[in-house]
């Protein structure tokens, strides 16, 4: 499901939950003229957010003048709902608290976790996953303090729709499993959480537990009927028992029960019409899924055609892909290997130029799957150790102030200053270790996933690829093989970083033929979206250099590859070498992005990387100077070039 799609489902349950259970304001006879306003604010169509906002300011204000505390306390959470629902961000941040106060002092429960969940939500949304899994956790624990179920019913809620936003089903599932255990009074909420608990089962593959949740479903389908005394075809109709009836379905297929699957999914057919698009779409996956597993393709293909159409018509692009992604197995199946190849090549692309858009969003992905119990560790680590330090401190300054009250003083604020400045590089330290390691999960992932689909089409029996396809394969085939590699050397030069051995230079080259090998290394000059040039003076071409060819070329080919990356479309960089007594100059200079005075040695240090939305790992420029500085030379910024970066190389003659 999208994420606009999420959103409106999360606002569905806020709007359905926020006067359900206990903790709500009891309501007041409104004044003539709060009637009035209230009467606006429902006839407004909502094309107006300017006119919106104004008439629940309007309604905060005359609510605090006649002292009227529901309805103020209704107006503000209008107010929430109004930023929530369109999708201002900040603003829900920074007027969530307030209003979470005022909720509090008035023991209005039910707004007050309401609200906190739109934090959680618009974190979740917004790809900072990891505050939004820790907003979850301080939200559970405070309802946990007050023994309030409705809040920790909707911090375990929330936690798993978050999860379920990264596509971490498993701990999704736990977290829905959680809210189950809680009685909960509410069918709107419990059905819900059955629907997303059966998604997460489903998208893991744990068919009979699936089975099992399906049943309880049911019951809770049922029970809700036996009050609503809806007859039988009616329930037929609901969309709760339609979506309950495909997930049995697909858990009974992947039980391989296949004809109790297939007579639910023939029953389901014939009210297809009546369906809504979400839910014909998966029902249609379903049939599909059925289809495919009894070997009829045939009938796969057709139900897949029906999906495409649903989710073109829907507009929905995560449903269109998913669509094409389910379309791969099925052609494989039908040893349509070409067809299948051609997609999943289109595929394949759309996953890369994802991944690229939306890089931020992947890193915490990875930082939230891999690294979230490590990151907890650690800062219990750092807050022990800081507590320790801190122990350690005012241990001292006793001491010292019962001898040396005076001296004391002035070491005890110069000690604190030093454990700050320590702290800073400490935590700046564990930031940046985290970046580098959640770069190199994605470095690493990207490449496999191409190499692992490709293999596997070439690998088919009875495949039949034109040649100018075969050739396509076998080319990103070795580009991605050679990414890997040099993502290995780029590790392996890493673990040699803070070495102080001197490296051996026992070869006689040219300062012309290091720079033209390092221009085929780097592959700068076929490089499509900038113009390079390459210029040596002349008293620079006959130099010779005696040193070690292979890390003089490599650290002139990081200069340049880092030139690659940190330009766009109808930039320029250029490779000059100059000299003068002492030493030859390799300068890099890029038309691309500055780089600020003031970065101009942090950008040298380990898995820095002052724009994150660009590819990378962070110890380029590490690893650069490291080996320039071995070879007797060094590599610097030039601050005073401000149209771009201009990196320099020098070397000893």
């Amino acid at each position: 499901m999208t994420i606009p799609a999420l959103r409106h489902y999360f606002l569905i349950m806020i709007l359905a939950l926020a006067g359900t259970a206990d903790g709500v304001a009891t309501e007041e006879k409104p004044s003539k003229q709060l009637e009035q306003l209230w009467q606006q604010y429902y006839d407004d169509d909502g094309s107006d957010e300017a006119r919106e906002r104004r008439i629940i300011a309007k309604l905060i204000s005359e609510s605090q003048r006649l002292n009227s505390k529901y309805d103020e306390s209704r107006a503000r959470w209008q107010l929430m709902v109004f930023h929530y629902n369109h999708a201002h961000n900040d603003s829900v941040i920074i007027e969530a608290p307030a209003q979470m106060e005022f909720y509090k002092a008035r023991k209005e429960w039910n707004r007050y976790y309401e609200t906190w969940t739109m934090v959680v939500n618009t974190y979740s949304f917004s790809n900072h996953v990891t505050r939004a899994i820790r907003e979850t956790e301080k939200m559970y624990r405070d309802a946990q303090k007050r023994d309030n179920v409705f809040g920790m019913t909707k911090s375990n809620y929330t936690l798993g729709m978050t999860y379920m936003n990264i596509r971490n089903n498993e701990e999704a599932a736990k977290a829905f499993e959680r809210c189950l255990k809680h009685t909960i009074d509410d069918y709107q909420t419990i059905s819900q959480i059955y629907f997303y608990y059966c998604s997460a089962l489903n998208n893991i593959g744990d068919y009979q537990k699936l089975l099992r949740a399906t049943d309880k479903y049911m019951a809770a389908i049922n029970e809700h009927n036996r009050h609503g005394k809806k007859s039988g075809e009616e329930l037929r109709n609901n969309a709760d028992w339609t979506e309950c009836n495909i997930y049995r379905a697909q858990a009974l297929t992947g039980l391989k029960r296949y004809k109790e699957a297939q007579a639910l999914i023939d029953d389901m057919m014939q009210r297809s019409d009546n369906m809504k698009a979400y839910a014909l779409h998966h029902l249609l996956s379903a049939a599909a899924g059925q289809a495919l597993q009894t070997k009829e393709t045939a009938k796969a293909i057709a139900y897949n055609d029906r999906m495409l159409k649903t989710a073109n018509d829907i507009g929905d692009e995560m449903l269109i892909h998913g669509a094409e992604s389910e379309r791969v197995d099925i052609l494989m199946s039908a040893g349509r290997y070409e067809e299948a190849a051609r997609l999943l090549q289109k595929l394949h692309k759309h996953t890369i130029e994802s991944n690229n858009a939306d890089m931020q969003h992947e890193l915490t992905e990875m930082n939230t799957i891999f690294r979230l119990d490590e990151l907890r560790m650690e800062s219990n680590i750092q807050r022990a150790r800081f507590i320790a330090g801190t122990i350690a401190l005012v241990a001292v300054a006793l001491l010292l102030i019962l001898y040396f009250r005076y001296r004391a003083s002035k070491r005890l604020k110069k000690a604190y200053h030093d454990l700050q400045i320590a702290n800073s590089k400490a935590e700046e330290s564990s930031r940046m270790k985290t970046s580098f390691i959640q770069q190199i999960s994605h470095e690493i992932r990207t490449p496999l996933n191409i190499l692992s689909g490709f293999t596997q089409i070439i690998t088919a029996n009875d495949i039949h690829l034109d040649s100018e396809m075969r050739h396509d394969i076998s080319k990103q085939i070795m580009t991605n093989t050679d990414r890997i590699t040099e993502l290995v050397n780029k590790m392996l030069e890493l673990a040699d970083i803070n070495s102080q051995k001197a490296i051996e230079q026992n070869d006689d080259v040219t300062a012309l033929e290091i720079a033209a090998q390092a221009v085929e290394d780097s592959l700068i000059a076929q490089t499509p979206h900038l113009t390079f040039s390459m210029n040596a003076e002349p008293e620079a071409e006959t130099v010779m250099l005696h040193t070690n060819r292979h890390c003089t070329v490599r650290v002139l080919s990081l200069l340049l590859d880092n030139a690659k990356k940190f330009t766009k479309e109808g930039d320029s960089a250029v490779l000059r070498i100059d000299s003068d007594n002492e030493n030859i100059r390799f300068t890099v200079e890029n038309s691309g992005i500055s780089i600020p005075a003031t970065e101009a040695e942090h950008i040298f240090e380990e898995f820095v990387q002052l724009d994150n939305y660009r590819e990378g790992t962070g110890i380029g420029l590490t690893v650069a100077r490291s080996i320039a500085q071995r070879l007797e030379g060094n590599v610097t910024l030039d601050t005073t070039f401000t149209n771009g970066a201009k990196f320099i190389f020098t070397l000893p003659k």
